[in-house]
């Protein structure tokens, strides 16, 4: 198995995906309440916003820089990776599918998984509630039957 960082547009497009899907229902469907958090008199402008997804991008890199450093520990020929995660949040980028946001997930999971603690961490619990947060905006979803 092998792990990389991740770069910030990564994180970046996550947590867009997810604040995005939360806001949709509180807001009418505003089709990118994200670009507006750079903005306090924005009518979507949601308070406090920027600064928990800046506190969470930060827990999911230095989580992932922790899992590449876990996994190359004992190779001479790869040096540690600094354990610097200010992440970058991009207002401006367009605004990734659903679908390809749960994908950035799994790929953000599985480069971060290396460490033996991995299931109990701050960053894999983020990351299952990203899922549980954007799955039912998955097109289609709310035509599925619930049970059988």
């Amino acid at each position: 198995m092998s792990a990389y960082v991740v770069c910030d547009s990564h994180i970046s497009a996550i947590l867009q995906a997810v604040f995005n899907a939360t806001q949709r229902h509180s807001c009418g469907g505003f089709p990118n309440p994200w670009k507006v958090q750079g903005d306090e008199k924005a009518y979507h402008y949601c308070a406090f916003a920027l600064e928990e997804y800046q506190s969470q991008a930060n827990v999911l890199m230095l989580e992932n820089l922790r899992s590449v450093n876990w996994r190359y520990r004992n190779s001479p020929h790869i040096e540690q990776q600094p354990m610097v995660g200010e992440v970058q949040l991009n207002l401006n980028a367009e605004p990734v599918t659903v679908l390809q946001a749960l994908k950035l997930i799994d790929c953000l999971d599985y480069q971060s998984s290396e460490s033996e603690d991995w299931d109990s961490t701050e960053a894999f619990k983020l990351l299952c509630k990203y899922r549980k947060i954007l799955t039912p905006c998955l097109p289609g979803y709310d035509q599925c039957k619930w049970g059988m």
